[in-house]
């Protein structure tokens, strides 16, 4: 059993203790950017679509991208410190809907995976497929003070596993490129 759908069974037959903490408040949606994506941004996106797609890494067949973008999230020790200490995560100004920065690549297709698909409930065999074939989340892009080196982070989600990480690119004489020096900043692979 899911541990969110665990969590709603506890609610319903266990009351809360005197006392006890109380949730924070949910997240609110975040709202789609004003601005376009930069030539930047879509160059970093491309770069790690081309590395993943790469046969150092065996993938097959055609990758699924989330047609929407999710915000940039870096714990504490990432940030003081850590593989990201010389990135802002400031005026960072909503998340953005891919249309065309991919229409030239074979082997991706971006998808809109309605809210329902994403909470496994398919509402059509066109969702069915995406998530039997797995679904590819990006966030935002977020550059180090200098602009010389690029964050993303990503999320590969298949019905039973996934994994996701944080990858480092450098602007290697004006091509981005993974940081081979510490190409994944954070990774993380489950299974159900």
């Amino acid at each position: 059993m899911r541990t969110g759908a665990m969590r709603k069974l506890l609610k319903l037959f266990v009351p809360p203790l005197p006392g006890a903490a109380t949730p924070a408040p949910a997240q609110p949606n975040p709202v789609q950017a004003t601005k376009p994506l930069t030539p930047d941004q879509v160059a970093v996106y491309r770069a790690f679509l081309k590395h993943y797609l790469s046969e150092d890494f065996g993938l097959k067949g055609v990758l699924n991208i989330a047609s929407t973008t999710t915000p940039f999230k870096a714990d504490a020790s990432e940030l003081n410190g850590g593989c990201l200490k010389d990135f802002k995560l400031l005026n960072i100004s909503g998340v953005h809907i891919f249309s065309d920065q991919f229409a030239d690549m074979k082997d991706v297709r971006v998808v809109n995976a309605s809210e329902t698909a994403r909470h496994g409930i398919s509402d059509s065999k066109a969702n069915t497929a995406i998530f039997r074939e797995g679904l590819f989340t990006f966030s935002e892009v977020i550059f180090d003070r200098s602009h010389h080196y690029a964050a993303v982070s990503y999320s590969f989600e298949l019905p039973m596993s996934g994994n996701s990480g944080t990858e480092i690119f450098k602007l290697d004489p004006g091509t981005w490129k993974p940081a081979h020096e510490s190409i994944l900043c954070t990774f993380t692979s489950w299974m159900a």
